[in-house]
């Protein structure tokens, strides 16, 4: 190979490097319309095409060699199909210019490395090709080998020049070169690819944020995020609003800078549960605007964590709620409250009925309803007019109020009628001292303005449930009797006789029959097994008395308890119950359940009394060989309001025994966490008044949830009394609930039957 030829060559080289530092540096690819960039880059390339071109290696006059085949194959790889036809318009055009014995094999040289080019390039964006060296030098191989097939057409008396100088130079050094030339095209493609990637994400990230804060601004409720030293680092509009600042004031200020002491107290306290925790939180607060108005703030906060998991700080977003409250609470006023007099309506009259039925169907005590007309009433509205009618009604309702406990609920019923809820009765003839005391505050001169009108009432008193178990059945009842005291000569009051006369016996009659039960073996003991919801074993029973009297067949507790109580008779029955259940307990932890726990049912009457003493029972259990966990002593809400110190004390004993507690019916009473905290409590029992209605997104299953919740929060187990269904297992099972207990699992058992459902649920033991 001659000299000239080398330098052609080397020329061709230059040019092709040329290409890849001319196009990047007149940025060319930053032309963001493509058709536009195309034709510039076709007419940038073209003229180098024929810069190569115009330096060849001329083998005999007519036949050039030179480096196009690099440059179309390249530049259809790289560049796309308009600018490979911008470029192969001048490579032709030049070449037809040239003419020559070899014009046709270069044109063919031209119009197959541009097609290799765009064919390849079809290729890798349809296979997705990542274009890597060895890819890039088996193209160039590929394109050079077509190329010497194409030089092979001409005349055979060159073949042997093109055997020994041109085919080495194509095989070898033009696929390298055409190797270097893409990698230099293609790193230049991704570094552009990239940065427009970043400009891109650049554009959409401000674009966002310029959205996100328009969103934040916009948004009422006030937004604020605060770092780990709870410091105020941003906000939206309505915060700065709230604080009369704006947020490059705001920064790195604490609570303690913007709100009053006990506001900033309460806030820093809850910042601090929520980065400890690491859990989101709702609460209420009361704070200030700055012209000094009220507010109160539903707010929500949660914890701030960056990608890496690390705690940068607390986010939260607080409501003004202060209007919403006071229409609520005028909402409820007005649904549940008398505009006139202000005492409790039908409404309320008939939730706190309710109630009371609950507490009374739970501790076997009794509720008195009265009903109360005013007598004479219509002649002062006749004779007066309404407006002193009203105010002899707003009087009344004063004089009813104060003469009843304040346990008691008054609520006017409408007109001239008012009823009377009496619950927590100990003793019956406290309803009378209660009725009379009516009777005395009304038939006391009524000043109504100038005017002094006398007035009575008369009273219609009935008891649940006694006398019924419904509502509507004792306002019925109440209002007889009422009638009956009017028709007996007004200003008194009178029972709903015969349902008071048959209970009276009938309570008597238990008493005496109570005395024999115990010593004729008529009461007997079932167990209604306990379940683990997660696991679906038995491991835990209740024991519940049963009394079969020979006369009257089966007599319930609710029944007879009362009267034990009261006779007391409940220490003795109490005592031969733990007997029975601690006999059936080493039968079980014998046979079947080595952990196995049978809880006992106490009366109040048992803790106040000095014949029960926890040492005795924990003594049985040592004797037996049972630990104290074998035996849960159940409770109720009404103990943990005694603060008497020998409740305390004994409870405490059996704490240190290791005898667990559960407080039964939990939920339909009145107990405070404050006393679940004080009495250390194992067990809640939810009451079956909660479960019977659980069905999905009920109130019922809110208030499960939400009972089940606190509990664990306490350290709390739960178990859940009258599961009926597969659905109420699911769903109590769904929310955490430990246990359940109910027809769904069985009914209480006698021992025998007992013994063969544990038999039938868990392995015996060898």
């Amino acid at each position: 190979m001659e000299t000239a030829s080398y330098s052609a060559l080397v020329n061709n080289a230059v040019l092709l490097l040329a290409l890849g530092i001319i196009y990047d540096t007149l940025g060319l690819h930053n032309i963001q319309k493509r058709v536009v960039r195309d034709i510039l880059s076709g007419l940038l390339i073209g003229a180098i095409a024929l810069a190569v071109m115009m330096t060849p290696w001329e083998l005999k006059p007519g036949v050039f060699f030179d480096a196009r085949s690099v440059l179309l194959s390249l530049c259809g790889l790289f560049f796309g199909l308009r600018t490979t036809l911008i470029v192969l318009c001048f490579a032709l055009s030049y070449r037809f210019h040239l003419g020559g014995e070899g014009i046709y094999i270069g044109l063919l040289v031209i119009v197959s490395t541009a097609a290799a080019g765009l064919a390849c390039r079809y290729c890798t964006l349809r296979y997705k090709w990542s274009l890597a060296w060895w890819q890039l030098y088996l193209f160039g191989v590929a394109v050079h080998i077509l190329m010497a097939i194409c030089f092979l057409l001409l005349p055979k008396d060159m073949h042997s020049v093109i055997f020994r100088d041109v085919v080495p130079a194509i095989l070898a050094i033009f696929p390298l070169g055409t190797m270097l030339l893409g990698l230099t095209l293609r790193r230049q493609r991704d570094r552009r690819a990239a940065e427009r990637a970043l400009r891109e994400s650049e554009s959409i990230l401000n674009r966002e944020r310029g959205l996100l804060r328009g969103l934040i601004d916009a948004i009422p409720d006030l937004i604020f995020v605060k770092n780990t030293e709870r410091q105020y680092v941003g906000c939206n509009r309505a915060f700065e609003e709230f604080t009369a600042s704006d947020e490059k004031a705001l920064h790195r200020k604490s609570d303690i800078d913007l709100f009053a002491p006990e506001v900033a107290k309460l806030v820093r306290e809850k910042d601090l549960e929520i980065m400890a925790s690491g859990e989101a939180q709702s609460y209420e607060c009361k704070s200030y605007y700055p012209d000094g108005r009220e507010v109160i703030l539903d707010v929500y906060k949660a914890p701030f964590f960056g990608l890496d998991g690390t705690l940068h700080g607390v986010v939260g977003i607080s409501r003004d709620i202060t209007e919403k409250r006071a229409a609520d609470r005028l909402i409820w006023q007005q649904a549940n409250f008398d505009t006139l007099t202000g005492l409790p309506n039908r409404n309320m009259m008939r939730d706190r009925m309710t109630q009371e039925i609950k507490k009374a169907d739970r501790f076997g005590g009794r509720v008195a309803l009265m009903f109360l007309d005013l007598d004479r009433f219509k002649e002062v509205n006749d004779t007066l007019g309404h407006d002193k009618g009203d105010d002899l009604l707003v009087e009344a309702a004063k004089r009813i109020s104060s003469a009843v406990r304040e346990c008691d609920t008054v609520a006017r019923q409408g007109g001239d009628e008012f009823t009377v809820v009496l619950g927590e009765l100990d003793d019956p003839r406290s309803i009378e001292k209660i009725a009379q005391h009516i009777l005395d505050a009304l038939s006391e001169p009524f000043q109504l303005g100038d005017e002094v009108v006398y007035v009575t009432g008369s009273i219609g008193t009935t008891i649940y449930p006694d006398d019924g178990s419904e509502i509507d059945q004792l306002l019925k009842n109440a209002d007889q009797a009422m009638y009956a005291a009017k028709n007996l000569g007004r200003n008194r009051y009178a029972y709903y006789t015969p349902s008071l006369h048959e209970a009276s016996l009938k309570r008597v009659q238990l008493a005496t029959d109570l005395r024999g039960a115990l010593k004729n073996n008529q009461f007997s003991l079932c167990y209604q097994p306990i379940i683990c919801l997660q696991t679906g074993q038995v491991c835990k029973a209740e024991a519940l008395i049963r009394w079969q009297h020979p006369m009257r067949g089966f007599v319930s507790p609710a029944e007879f308890i009362s009267v034990a109580e009261d006779s007391g008779r409940i220490l003795e029955i109490g005592q031969w119950v733990f007997e029975q259940a601690v006999e059936q307990l080493c039968e079980v932890t014998r046979h079947y359940n080595p952990a196995f726990q049978i809880s006992v049912n106490t009366s109040p009457v048992q803790f106040l009394e000095e014949g029960c003493r926890p040492q005795d029972w924990v003594e049985m259990l040592e004797a037996k060989g049972l630990p104290g966990t074998a035996l849960a002593i159940e409770i109720t809400e009404g103990l943990l309001m005694e603060s008497s110190d020998t409740v305390s004390e004994k409870l405490m004993r059996f704490r240190n025994a290791n005898v667990e507690i559960a407080l039964d019916d939990f939920g339909t009473g009145y107990s405070s966490l404050a006393y679940l905290r004080r009495f250390d409590i194992d067990y809640l029992k939810i009451d079956k008044t909660f479960v019977s209605g659980l069905t999905e997104g009920s109130d019922d299953m809110a208030l499960c949830e939400a009972m089940i919740v606190m509990a664990h929060k306490l350290g709390i187990k739960v178990i859940a009394e009258g599961i009926e269904t597969a659905e109420q297992c699911a769903l109590l099972t769904a929310v955490g609930c430990d246990f359940g207990q109910g027809y769904y699992f069985a009914r209480p058992l006698p021992s025998d039957q007992f013994r063969e459902f544990l038999a039938a649920s868990v392995p015996e033991l060898a």
